[in-house]
């Protein structure tokens, strides 16, 4: 009970934190003049490819993963699986995966779902300080591994569809330009 009580002590700190953060840098982005803090973590969260050597708390990773399958499924079929290592010799195994401290797997049987559940968690995550990159890359090495497969225990008809690599930023990059050209208003 008091390391729940100490993981929403924490959480509601640094969400206090980023949010101030978040609503100074948003100034001059239209799109988050409100400060609201769902869409200032759309509008702040950077794919990550450098952390901290700093293990991440197995609380954190447990509330990433609940806020994942929360996410939107068709008709609430809640068709996927999610595996969570921090086993560094098993991430080292991995190319790819930026010397991430956690490793976040997701299966499922539609892309679609996964995809939804994939950005609640890597949402989730920057909410709480820390930093994500989705992972495709590794995906076909990580299936053609038997040992580490049977590991994962994958559910039969379920497919790994990617990674999430999860850890302390050991960098802050800059937003890309987004093309608002492939925005169009049907009227």
């Amino acid at each position: 009970m008091k390391k729940i009580a100490l993981a929403l002590v924490l959480t509601c700190t640094i969400l206090t934190a980023c949010g101030n953060k978040q609503a100074q840098n948003c100034e001059n982005d239209d799109c988050c003049k409100d400060a609201n803090a769902v869409v200032n973590a759309i509008m702040e969260r950077r794919s990550i490819r450098k952390y901290k050597d700093t293990a991440v708390e197995k609380e954190l990773l447990q509330q990433i993963a609940e806020c994942g399958i929360n996410a939107p499924n068709a008709v609430n079929a809640q068709n996927w699986a999610v595996r969570i290592t921090t086993d560094k010799a098993l991430i080292n195994g991995i190319r790819g995966t930026y010397n991430a401290p956690a490793l976040i797997f997701v299966a499922g049987r539609t892309g679609v779902d996964c995809g939804l559940m994939g950005e609640n968690m890597m949402l989730a995550a920057h909410s709480l300080g820390l930093g994500t990159v989705c992972l495709g890359g590794p995906v076909g090495a990580v299936k053609s591994n038997a040992d580490l497969m049977s590991k994962l225990a994958i559910p039969d008809g379920m497919e790994l569809q990617f990674l999430i690599a999860v850890g302390y930023p050991d960098e802050q990059p800059d937003a890309k330009p987004r093309n608002k050209e492939v925005i169009k208003f049907l009227e």
